[in-house]
């Protein structure tokens, strides 16, 4: 596993070095600014991100269309511009954003307006800039010499960006040689110390141009006195023109649903910008720098090790963090271009997952050739492998894939076949690593250990080993010495044969235990009745047999003075014991040997008449009377052959075990219905003195014997079997006055036909 992390290591170099280079990049374009046009309109959408501000110290007057209504048209008589400055008289600086060339004012309007600025002393008035059509010359454009002896004089220049849209001021503008301050820059000295105004650079200063909002008012509300003078007490006031029929309005970063901002609100904004302090910065490089390396490098970091899906989470949540920082830094009055970062971002999943693409596609053809050479050398007979390679002259990739779906359908038949045969396998097997864990289990440990134990310790742990062995020498056997052990152990009633084995394969990575447990009961209890036959053969069928030899043997030695009728009386006896014994081992051997059951309607009275008819004699001999008790309408789905002999041995034994002149009772009852099936109880009841717990608990096993030396033989032996064969089972009552067998069956019209 090792090399192979190495490798993909070594892949993923191209994908390291492709961080460096974008963030070099991205170094460089802080610098060059290559994607300043991106950066200027992810500026503009964030500042409409950013909150209101409200200006307390500027009012803005504005000639506006009601003016124009009420008072004409443009240009108006400079005598009302004079009345105007007149009502601001408690203005702290009147920025007038009005041109007052010498073009066609009379000279009482302009002595009035005169007066007006120099009572007043603290009046600002534009001039801009004009291109010669001769000489090619630019020069300023001032007011009329009159009103530039009692006003101070700013440039209103604006540089809009190429896209047309202003988003910086430039405070100081030299042309001919002379240095015109900023209009508003003047007005802001006014109000601020020489050593709190900004420093610009060439580009000028960035201005959120939206960002301030300002109280206005009409110029006709002003003349008209309408608005209290107490309004203008200590404030900048900013006069220009809002109508839409007059001024030059433009285009301002940060503008909603692109609507021009006339000059006079431009100019107020850099005011604000310049005396409060929040014109926009450049974030530090040091800043930009650290952010972009830290961006860059969780990409490259993470990208790699995620599905396509999560790419996609993480890419969104990387530029999701990187608006969110500019945002913030804008907040604070600080720009940071992040377009070009926005783009390394979204570059780098797409060629990490080009590269991975790549080497899918190296696999996938080195693969296909060994798949190729594998079938050709090696077939495999089913028919999932002699299917032939599709063959595509068209899309590599299709032919990769479908060569892939046929050896995922071999993959998949191979697997299926190898867990039908585990799972069919009767023998549980177990496959664990060395600490225990299990890592596979087929069903037939299911079935014998429901219990869903952690580790293989703790489920051999509950099997008792034979041979007085212990769990800690086997496993020191197996894990120390890696010999395969064999052994032998009990769980309940169940008694298994154990083999454990230690794989250490060199192509297995960690060595695997593999544990075969198989259920040996059936073969354990198979060879305890092999022995039981031939203890009985040897034994009881053997004992009568070797009786009559000694009888034949006596005979011959010493025949005259043996009696003939009590000798033939001896071998008739023993013979009869004889042919009993393997009449009943027959009838054993049989029952136990039958694959179905011939079940027909019987009549279980008369099936009790006839075993009771053929044990008559039997009875008489003891004086012995058997009484038979049966309800009405007992017939029952059985094997008549069989349910007779069934109660022939148990009436049999009745007999033997009842004293002389006693009672036997058989019982046929009809029980009521249970679960809508009806049953019918078979008892028999003798007279005996009772059964011992001790026998009763091995009462219907093979060759058991009682309390006597006279064997109890097979015949509780084959009632077991033959009622078990018929769904039933043998039940017993035993005390002082006797023993009670009984056992139910079902009915013929409630029986449902057994399998």
């Amino acid at each position: 596993m090792k090399p192979l992390s190495r490798w993909y290591l070594f892949e993923d170099l191209p994908l390291i070095a492709l961080g460096i280079i974008l963030f070099f990049l991205l170094v460089l374009n802080v610098h060059t600014k290559w994607t300043g046009s991106i950066d200027s309109t992810l500026y503009d959408q964030q500042l409409q991100l950013l909150p209101k501000q409200q200006e307390p110290d500027v009012i803005v007057v504005e000639i506006d269309e009601q003016s124009l209504n009420l008072i004409g048209s443009w240009p108006w008589d400079r005598s009302l511009h004079a009345q105007l400055i007149s009502e601001l008289s408690g203005a702290k600086v009147i920025a007038f954003n009005v041109l007052l060339d010498d073009n066609g004012a009379s000279e009482q309007s302009d002595r009035l307006l005169k007066e007006a600025m120099q009572n007043h002393g603290q009046v600002v008035l534009p001039v801009y800039r004009e291109q010669s059509v001769t000489d090619a010359m630019q020069r300023m454009v001032l007011p009329d010499l009159d009103f530039s002896a009692v006003a101070m004089l700013g440039h209103v220049e604006s540089y809009p960006d190429q896209d047309g849209i202003l988003r910086r001021a430039h405070l100081q503008s030299v042309v001919d040689g002379r240095e015109w301050p900023h209009f508003s820059l003047l007005a802001a000295q006014q109000v601020m110390l020489p050593s709190s105004l900004p420093v610009e650079d060439s580009r000028g200063l960035l201005v959120p141009f939206s960002s301030p909002v300002f109280q206005t008012v009409s110029y006709v509300d002003v003349l008209a006195q309408q608005v209290p003078a107490e309004t203008f007490a200590g404030k900048i006031v900013f006069v220009g023109m809002t109508a839409a029929a007059i001024g030059d309005p433009l285009l301002v970063s940060g503008a909603s649903n692109g609507m021009q901002t006339p000059a006079v609100y431009i100019n107020a904004a850099v005011f604000h910008a310049v005396t409060r302090e929040q014109w926009i910065n450049p974030v530090p490089e040091w800043s930009a720098y650290g952010i972009s390396f830290l961006m860059v490098l969780l990409a490259v970091l993470y990208v790699p090790r995620l599905s396509g899906l999560n790419q996609i989470f993480l890419t969104i949540a990387l530029l999701a963090s990187c608006l969110v920082v500019s945002q913030l830094l804008l907040l604070r009055h600080h720009s940071f271009p992040i377009s070009a970062l926005l783009g390394a971002l979204l570059f780098i999943p797409f060629l990490w997952n080009l590269l991975r693409l790549s080497r899918l596609y190296r696999y996938l053809n080195i693969e296909v050739q060994r798949l190729h050479q594998q079938q050709a050398e090696q077939p495999f007979a089913s028919p999932v492998h002699e299917e032939q390679l599709p063959d595509y002259d068209g899309d590599i990739f299709s032919r990769q894939l479908a060569v892939l779906q046929q050896v995922r359908k071999s993959s998949d038949h191979a697997q299926a076949l190898f867990e039908h045969s585990i799972d069919s396998i009767a023998s549980g097997i177990l496959i664990s690593d060395v600490n225990g864990r299990i890592l596979f289990r087929n069903r037939a440990i299911d079935r014998l250990f429901p219990d869903n134990q952690s580790t293989l310790f703790e489920l051999l742990s509950v099997i008792s080993l034979q041979a007085n062995q212990e769990w800690r020498d086997i496993e020191k056997q197996v894990l120390i010495e890696s010999e395969p052990v064999v052994c032998e152990g009990r769980w309940q009633e169940l008694e298994f044969a154990i083999n454990i084995r230690l794989l250490s394969d060199p192509q297995l990575d960690v060595p695997l235990l593999v544990v075969n447990l198989t259920d040996v009961s059936e073969i354990k209890r198979a060879q305890q009745a092999r022995l039981e036959t031939i203890d009985f053969l040897s034994h009881d069928l053997r004992s009568p047999i070797a009786s009559i030899r000694a009888l034949v043997q006596q005979a011959r030695s010493d025949g005259e003075h043996l009696n003939l009728d009590s000798l033939l009386d001896s071998v008739d006896r023993y013979s009869e014991r004889s042919l009993h014994f393997a009449e009943q081992f027959l009838q054993l051997a049989r029952v136990e040997s039958a694959v179905s059951v011939d079940l027909y309607e019987m009549d279980m009275y008369s099936i009790c008449q006839d075993a009771i008819d053929t044990l008559y004699y039997q009875a008489k001999a003891k004086s012995q009377i058997i009484n038979l008790t049966c309800g009405a309408d007992s017939w029952a789905w059985v094997n008549g052959e069989w349910m007779e002999r069934i109660l022939v041995n148990l009436i049999s034994n009745a007999i033997k075990y009842s004293p002389e002149h006693t009672g036997i009772e058989v019982n046929v009852d009809v029980l009521e219905s249970v679960n809508d099936e009806g049953l019918i109880r078979i008892a028999v009841k003798d007279s005996g003195t009772g059964i011992s717990p001790e026998l009763q608990s091995r009462l219907f096993g093979s060759f058991q014997k009682g309390s006597s030396k006279e064997g109890i033989g097979l015949g509780l032996r084959f009632v077991d079997v033959a009622l078990r064969r018929h769904g039933s089972e043998i039940q017993l009552k035993s005390s002082s006055a006797g023993s009670t067998f009984f056992f139910d069956i079902k009915k013929v019209d409630t029986f449902h036909t057994l399998d």
